[in-house]
């Protein structure tokens, strides 16, 4: 039901890019139900509650940018997204490593979201060194 919902979220209405990479994490690339409910109840308490959407969405794309090392082109923030995504999944998983939606959120996502409201909020120390955050 959750996954009709992220998913035809674009028919008829204004859909962002976070919801996309909401349906692109917490769908295509968890193939557990269980997770997938999991994940989507994370990252909507992170989007409402904790960092907001804009923010989540802005750490998404300012990681994909810094980890594919590529300028954001217009109106590129789903593909951009769409292909580190793919990316980290894919080295994982050749390394035979089970990687997942579910830990891309917990490795990647979730870090920068807060790490970046973190920042915007002025509470960053920028001379310690925080290992949960991902590196650009």
């Amino acid at each position: 039901m959750a996954r009709n919902i992220v998913m035809g979220q674009s028919k008829g209405k204004n859909t962002e890019p976070v919801d996309i990479f909401k349906g692109l994490v917490c769908f295509n690339n968890i193939n557990d139900d269980k997770d997938q409910d999991q994940v989507l109840k994370d990252w909507n308490s992170l989007a409402d509650d904790e960092v907001g959407r804009s923010v989540l969405e802005e750490a998404c794309v300012l990681v994909a940018q810094g980890r594919l090392g590529r300028l954001l082109r217009k109106d590129g923030e789903v593909d951009i997204f769409e292909n580190y995504l793919e990316k980290v999944i894919v080295e994982k998983v050749k390394k035979n490593e089970g990687y997942d939606g579910k830990a891309f959120f917990r490795e990647n996502v979730k870090p920068a979201a807060k790490m970046l409201r973190q920042f915007y909020d002025s509470n960053v120390d920028l001379k310690k060194k925080d290992e949960t955050a991902p590196s650009l």
